[in-house]
């Protein structure tokens, strides 16, 4: 193959010795291979180092300019990412000497061997004072290595995604056979629930549903705000009870879906009691008022739930001002929170219950490994 590089003369728009001498320095420090294309000559091509590098000319580097040959440019086999071979007329620095500005053009090079290259083409005519074309310029940057990262990380997305999928439905799986472990029968059913019909199997549901949505709305299940299901639950509770109940929430507690169960239950665990606890002492105040009309009963039920999650702990506080408490009344609690006590102790997180005359408290806090 014949470079051309004795014959060499200068362009048409190099005018000194001194200009042609820094334009090729500057050709050979870009990373891109670049082509230049003098109108006054198209039989030769002026191009940098990079460029023999992507196209596997072979390269005799005596510091001289590089020219190369027309038709030798023209015997490079390029493809559209169609697979349909670029026909000479095509070829981006010879559409450019006519006018054209080719952007981010995507090709496919064959050098007649089984590896195959990914480029990336930009090119542009050079203009003249009077607005003549005196050149084309064109840009040449191998992309294979991205592309191939791409196509990894388009197959790693769909893993990732079939992955989820499989995840989503083996935990739907799992929250329909949970949903049947918390059925109870009518009887119980009816001696546990307040005149409401709300209790902690009715809360359950509401967050086996919440997390079903979870499941059925995202590609990927990361971490879940805990806060969005307790608005929902405190939200409805608000709504049945009306004026009877003041219900608030604060902070933030991001965590992992299965953590997202296991804090929910135990909230619901907790508050399910509560508001039993509150329910009872409500009527008592009811049956007094009949019967003493000078007993003024203005209890309002005050809830607040503080919610933390930092480092892979958890913290959950629920204050409220509802009946009191007691200490002999301790084992009595742990066999009411039965549900509570049994995933904290899986969980090996614990729970502190404090109680006066104003105020009582549930704080439990456990760990969970942030994966």
């Amino acid at each position: 193959m014949n470079n051309g590089k004795n014959d060499f003369k200068f362009p048409g728009y190099i005018t000194t010795k001194s200009d042609f001498y820094w334009l090729n320095i500057l050709l050979n420090v870009i990373s891109s291979g670049i082509l230049i294309l003098d109108r006054g000559d198209m039989s030769k091509i002026l191009v940098n180092k990079e460029f023999l590098e992507i196209f596997n000319f072979i390269d005799k580097d005596d510091g001289k300019p590089i020219l190369l040959n027309m038709e030798d440019i023209l015997k490079i086999n390029l493809y559209r990412s169609n697979g349909e071979k670029l026909d000479n007329g095509d070829f981006p620095t010879i559409k450019s000497i006519e006018g054209e500005n080719i952007k981010d053009l995507e090709l496919i090079l064959k050098p007649g061997t089984d590896e195959e290259k990914r480029i990336l083409t930009d090119s542009l005519p050079i203009y003249g004072k009077s607005g003549d074309i005196l050149a084309a310029i064109t840009v040449i940057s191998d992309i294979s290595e991205l592309k191939e990262i791409e196509k990894n990380l388009v197959k790693a997305t769909k893993g990732r995604k079939l992955i989820s999928q499989d995840f989503n439905g083996r935990m739907l799986n799992i929250l329909n056979s949970m949903v049947n472990i918390f059925k109870i029968d009518e009887e119980y059913d009816n001696q546990d629930k307040d005149e409401t019909g709300l209790n902690s199997n009715k809360l359950n549901s509401i967050l086996f549903n919440f997390v079903q949505e979870i499941l059925s709305c995202w590609d990927s299940v990361g971490e879940v705000e805990i806060r969005e299901y307790v608005e929902l639950i405190l939200s409805l509770i608000q709504e049945i009870y009306n004026k009877k109940v003041d219900l608030k929430v604060y902070g933030h507690a991001p965590m992992t879906l299965d953590m997202v169960m296991n804090c929910g239950l135990i909230i619901n665990d907790i508050v399910a009691y509560r508001l039993r606890s509150f329910q009872s002492n409500l009527h008592i105040n009811e049956v007094i008022a009949d019967r003493f009309p000078s007993f003024h009963n203005n209890n309002i039920f005050e809830m607040r739930i503080q919610l933390n999650s930092n480092k892979g702990k958890i913290r959950v506080k629920i204050i409220d001002n509802g009946p009191k408490v007691h200490v002999w009344t301790e084992n009595h609690i742990e066999k009411t929170l039965t549900l509570a006590n049994q995933l904290l102790g899986e969980l090996s997180g614990f729970i502190r219950i404090d109680s006066n005359k104003q105020l009582t408290s549930f704080d439990f806090e456990f760990l969970y490994l942030e994966i």
